[in-house]
């Protein structure tokens, strides 16, 4: 972690001179501030390219985040994002091919954040797909730009953080990671899952998206905890979900369990144990 702060401090400062040169400053598996221009070897020919972004406006209410990528002696090819703010992007080589990823992310809209993958190649950029780990039903097909907020790098792994809709609207994690087939692929356990640290977010949690239980709930099981019912007055924290038939969760002296769940299709949301939800707790801190 010190070495990769140290590589951002290192470039921020690079980027910063590169300002008043007349040559972009080299780039290389990190960061790209908006607005600075950069020299990169994307596609791995030995020949560098110019690389830069900016949030372009749309109209006097939008801007979306805008790649631009100039070839040497070519001109400048841009790729326009539907991201509008808190954007992001990194230039990197995730796969160790010797061609470097630039990797965009941000919102969308209304704290819906999605990321994009381009390849340079040919003259051209090329969208990676992702593996469908957007809101709704799983599916199992692919897209231009994969739902959520990248949060970690590791290696050729990417971890997204996007909202989803399980018992309430709450932050949620997958891990994508880069194949050979220049596509990004899950490689994670399947759920969609919290991840916190910080004590103060874990508080703020149990203060406005725990759930009160208002009728006893039968659960099974999870992290070593034994099967039981959940009673009235209970208040649980959901923290993983396979957005299919289950849901894991904790209490506030440790327990874990697991609801089991199906869809309500006579109305939105979803059953618990058959019983529909607005039933089985208090209030649901969904979205609107």
């Amino acid at each position: 972690m010190k070495r990769i702060l140290a590589l951002i401090l290192a470039f921020a400062m690079l980027a910063a001179l590169s300002a008043q040169a007349e040559e972009a400053a080299p780039l290389s598996g990190t960061t790209l501030p908006e607005g600075i221009t950069a020299a990169a070897d994307l596609d791995g020919d030995g020949a560098s390219e110019k690389i830069s972004w900016a949030m372009v406006p749309e109209d006097e209410y939008t801007a979306y985040l805008t790649l631009t990528v100039q070839p040497a002696g070519g001109e400048p090819i841009a790729f326009k994002t539907d991201i509008q703010s808190f954007g992001t992007v990194y230039i990197l080589d995730l796969d160790g091919d010797g061609a470097l990823e630039a990797l965009l992310t941000g919102d969308a809209m209304s704290d819906d954040y999605i990321t994009y993958c381009l390849h340079y190649s040919g003259g051209e950029l090329h969208e990676v797909l992702f593996p469908d780990c957007g809101r709704g039903d799983n599916g199992d097909g692919y897209h231009k730009w994969g739902y959520g907020l990248i949060t970690g790098i590791t290696g050729n792994l990417v971890v997204l953080e996007g909202s989803q809709d399980m018992l309430g609207t709450w932050m949620a994690t997958r891990m994508v990671k880069l194949t050979p087939y220049e596509r990004f692929e899950f490689c994670d356990n399947g759920l969609w899952e919290l991840k916190v640290s910080d004590p103060a977010e874990i508080d703020e949690l149990w203060q406005y998206r725990a759930l009160t239980v208002s009728t006893p709930i039968a659960y099974a099981g999870a992290g070593g905890s034994a099967s039981g019912i959940l009673q009235k007055g209970d208040r649980i924290l959901v923290y993983a979900t396979d957005k299919d038939s289950r849901a894991w969760f904790m209490t506030m002296d440790g327990t874990r369990g697991v609801l089991s769940l199906s869809r309500n299709y006579e109305s939105w949301g979803w059953l618990v144990d058959g019983v529909p939800e607005s039933e089985c707790f208090e209030y649901i801190p969904y979205a609107d």
